[in-house]
């Protein structure tokens, strides 16, 4: 596009033929030109680009791509149209647990031991959690009296947390993985069905990907060796991790002999 230039010299009149310049003719704009005599309707306005591609042109508002979902951990407030990239926090190993249907026995317990906080919090954790119905393999009477001794249930709990991510991919034959209660825990692969075994339980869902961790469902719940842990006792068992209150210790008698006959 060209436009005309009439000058007028000496009574005669010229024409002059000069090309359009493109730019902003917004004075009000950041970008003002005050050469250009064609909107190029790309004016921008407190660092806003306005009217860029629009029909609408200066003054009309252009989309401002982000994500737009308020539940997304890089939600955008300033965007007016999403770009399909919102990301999402997922949930920790402890809020898959609750959520569960499948483990409820779990749930109880590990609030009962306070280690709810634990399984909420960062750092990176395996959990092999057992299902209800894997506590209710347990002979009767045993989910009652771990409720009630919290050092044993503690113990119990924390032999089925690595504290690490370990995906079900990275598993091999006869790998031994050490456990947050200290004590270890032993992979079996089977040659030719495939399933996986740690220690005595089966993992029936693997790789439930959460915020701090993983979690490998199994049928079973695994004891680390129990016993009686404390040295002065008279079945002291060196092995034991945890102690399950079977201590026994010798008892004096009135004239001060260890089990003497005046006990009878």
């Amino acid at each position: 596009m060209k436009y005309l230039l009439l000058l007028v010299v000496a009574g005669v009149t010229l024409f002059s033929c000069k090309p359009d310049i493109k730019g902003c003719t917004d004075p009000k704009a950041d970008n003002y030109d005050a050469y250009a005599t064609v909107e190029d309707s790309a004016c921008v306005y407190d660092g806003v680009l306005i009217g860029s591609g629009d029909p609408g042109g200066p003054g009309s508002v252009v989309d401002i791509p982000g994500c737009t979902d308020t539940s997304a951990s890089n939600y955008d407030s300033t965007a007016t149209i999403n770009n399909g990239l919102c990301t999402y926090q997922l949930p920790t190993v402890y809020d898959i647990v609750v959520s569960s249907v499948d483990h409820t026995t779990l749930e109880i317990a590990i609030d009962t031991c306070s280690l709810d906080g634990v399984l909420s919090g960062p750092g990176t954790f395996t959990l092999f959690a057992p299902t209800d119905a894997a506590f209710n393999l347990l002979p009767s009477g045993t989910i009652a009296a771990l409720l009630s001794d919290l050092p044993q249930l503690t113990g119990i709990l924390t032999h089925h947390v690595l504290g690490d991510t370990v995906m079900s991919n990275t598993l091999f034959n006869g790998q031994v993985a050490q456990t947050l209660l200290g004590s270890n825990l032993t992979v079996t692969i089977d040659s030719v069905s495939g399933s996986v075994h740690i220690d005595n339980a089966m993992v029936t869902v693997a790789d439930i990907i959460c915020d701090n961790g993983v979690i490998h469902v199994i049928d079973a719940v695994l004891l680390p060796p129990l016993g009686c842990t404390d040295s002065l006792a008279l079945n002291y068992d060196p092995l034991a991790l945890v102690d399950n209150g079977s201590c026994t210790f010798p008892i004096t008698d009135c004239n001060g002999i260890v089990n003497g006959t005046s006990l009878t």
